[in-house]
């Protein structure tokens, strides 16, 4: 088996199995068969740039839900949002010129 083979067998474990049966498999057929009638040097390669474009996303998002992977991805995304806005709000707080303009303006927030 040829060593760009192995590479395109492995590319197609990382793409959703569903799209990988019905995409992936049947382009890459066209492919090979393309090869042996004339040569495309990066046919692979924009099969490959393709699927990354299209089906990745499908492991977060399938069938206009999110997936387990979707729902964990945007929870860990709020909770840093959260923690940054946190940080900065506290940063504001112990701002030496933040605090003298409050203590000027009689304010005790």
């Amino acid at each position: 088996m040829p060593i760009r083979d192995r590479l395109v067998r492995g590319f197609a474990h990382l793409l959703p199995r569903e799209f990988r049966e019905r995409v992936f498999e049947p382009a890459l057929a066209d492919i090979r068969l393309d090869e042996l009638t004339r040569r495309r040097p990066f046919a692979r390669v924009i099969l490959a740039v393709e699927c990354l474009r299209l089906g990745l996303p499908q492991h977060v998002w399938v069938r206009r839900r999110p997936t387990r992977l979707g729902i964990t991805v945007a929870v860990a995304v709020a909770v840093a949002l959260l923690v940054v806005g946190r940080l900065r709000y506290a940063a504001h707080w112990k701002d030496p010129a933040a605090v003298r303009a409050r203590s000027e303006h009689g304010r005790s927030w």
